[in-house]
């Protein structure tokens, strides 16, 4: 039944009661970036640090949504005749007559017994009513358990996967980070062997053509 949902996410407008959050100090998230920074990453590698804490009460407490709720699916499967539901409505309205509980019992089931009614009717029709609150129980354990797939669970599994994506990420930068520093190294070794060459060559082509040009002149002036 889908009013079940509509009952348990309720606003904070509504009174629902919402959880505590613990907001994590901001001098250890700065903290945390510049380590980060000093490490490389350009991604948080623990970005579970920085999610808020959400405390959440597991014992629980009557909500009154739920209790009406439940009253009312007792009162529209009301079985005919005296049973259970009337005996209990006939109780209620004697609650501000001077009388010990016990005494309004005996008293409406005296009534009650006058016309026709049984004490193993009125139980056996409390055990019905029993059965058809353990039935919406089921459907709400059905429903809950959708809810908590669908919204908890989920939403871990998407925080999980994003996790490794961001190791993943950091790895490869650190990867990444260690291929620019021995490529730069080896470019720059490389330049200098190359510059070095390329100097040396063309000292080396000056000097032939220093000598070249020095026959040439020797052998101009010396053989007429």
């Amino acid at each position: 039944m889908g009013f079940f949902k509509d009952l348990i996410f309720k606003d904070e407008s509504d009174g629902q009661v919402q959880p505590v959050v613990q907001k994590p100090v901001e001098n250890e998230k700065n903290l945390q970036s510049d380590q980060s920074k000093k490490d490389g990453y350009v991604f948080s590698p623990n970005p579970t640090s920085n999610t808020n804490v959400v405390t959440v009460p597991t014992s629980g407490v009557p909500d009154e949504k739920f209790v009406t709720m439940l009253e009312s699916v007792i009162s529209e499967n009301n079985i005919p005749g005296l049973d259970y539901v009337e005996f209990k409505q006939a109780v209620d309205k004697m609650k501000n007559l001077p009388m010990d509980e016990a005494t309004k019992f005996m008293s409406v089931f005296s009534i009650f017994e006058v016309q026709g009614a049984t004490k193993e009717a009125i139980l056996l029709s409390i055990d019905k009513y029993i059965s058809l609150i353990k039935k919406e129980e089921e459907t709400f354990n059905t429903e809950m358990t959708a809810s908590f797939k669908e919204k908890v669970d989920d939403k871990k599994l998407e925080v999980e996967n994003a996790q490794k994506q961001i190791a993943e990420l950091n790895n490869k930068i650190v990867e990444l980070n260690t291929f620019i520093m021995k490529t730069t190294q080896d470019a720059q070794q490389e330049e200098m062997k190359l510059r070095m060459a390329d100097a040396n060559f063309k000292q080396s082509a000056l000097k032939v053509v220093s000598v070249l040009n020095s026959d040439k002149e020797k052998l101009t002036n010396y053989i007429k």
